[in-house]
């Protein structure tokens, strides 16, 4: 048996010429793999995405919703103090301006005010002040005032401003002033 020189370099070429074509099947299935488990992935992270996308608009606009009944609520408080306050006789003996409501009427305005303090506040403090403005008659309304305004402006994620305690509620406002000027204008 003799070998053929060319016979065996025949085989060694057909056996690397395997050899190649397989590495080079096995690097393109490994790609094909690799890009269809990038796909997948693609979508996986794209449905993740769209999840928390959603869960982050629901609970923004549920925030919304509850900051803006706070709002609501911390503003009729305001009003209902307001109209609580222009039935006190003030120090300068001036007869504020004043709803003609009843005890009755103002008490219901009250608790409504009070249930949607307790429903919508965090702050115990704002809802204690609302408490004490109403019904600690020894207690100095007017500062009792500044500090609710400031309590729901804590309760609202806003500044606190520095106030005049001076003017802390507006008794009377006097269009005198604005009489006067609109005769002289016609004149």
């Amino acid at each position: 048996m003799t070998i053929d020189i060319n016979q065996t370099i025949s085989v060694i070429v057909g056996i690397l010429s395997g050899l190649g074509i397989k590495s080079f099947f096995d690097k393109y299935m490994a790609k094909k793999a690799e890009n269809l488990a990038t796909k997948e992935d693609i979508k996986e992270l794209t449905r993740l995405s769209e999840e928390i996308k959603s869960e982050f608009i629901n609970k923004q606009h549920h925030e919304k919703q509850l900051y803006n009944i706070k709002l609501d609520t911390i503003n009729d408080s305001l009003d209902f103090i307001d109209k609580y306050i222009s039935w006190h006789t003030i120090d300068s003996g001036i007869t504020p301006v004043r709803e003609d409501l009843s005890e009755q009427e103002m008490t219901v305005i009250a608790r409504h005010c009070y249930n949607r303090l307790i429903l919508t506040c965090q702050n115990e403090e704002l809802i204690n002040c609302f408490n004490q403005i109403c019904f600690d008659n020894d207690a100095n309304i007017f500062e009792l005032y500044v500090i609710f305004r400031n309590l729901a402006r804590k309760e609202l994620g806003l500044g606190e401003p520095s106030l005049d305690k001076n003017n802390v509620f507006y008794s009377i406002v006097s269009t005198k002033d604005l009489s006067e000027l609109e005769d002289r204008e016609e004149r």
